[in-house]
């Protein structure tokens, strides 16, 4: 009998054979790196509010709802004209992410959060 090999989360596999056509509504589900429950904090969560708007406001993406969990985010978007939905991701978790490890460098000077809290967890090591 032939073992059933599933695709690794965050693998290619999951990836290969998708497509996307702009113009069409998408319900996309992404999460955090080890899924570390960043999205607690409301200043984090804001900069995902504000990355989908700055994509709004450039017209390649309509958003319809979106559902931000500690370590993950559900959304419904309507692709813009002229996109695709990976290269769509790709600026959206690389502007949030420039904006976020700008955000952890202001916290780290300014003593308001421990940079070992964000690497190790809040776990006693």
């Amino acid at each position: 009998m032939t073992e059933i090999k599933y695709p690794i989360k965050g693998s290619y596999n999951l990836r290969k054979g998708r497509w996307s056509e702009p113009g069409n509504y998408y319900f996309v589900t992404t999460s955090t790196y080890k899924r570390k429950p960043i999205f607690l904090n409301s200043e984090i969560a804001q900069i995902i509010f504000d990355s989908i708007k700055w994509l709004e406001d450039r017209k390649r993406l309509e958003w319809v709802c979106m559902q931000i969990m500690p370590d993950h985010i559900h959304m419904v978007i309507n692709l813009g004209q002229n996109e695709s939905l990976d290269k769509l991701m790709n600026s959206l978790k690389g502007f949030t992410g420039k904006r976020l490890m700008s955000f952890i460098r202001v916290m780290v000077q300014s003593g308001r959060i421990n940079i070992m809290i964000i690497v190790l967890g809040e776990k006693k090591v």
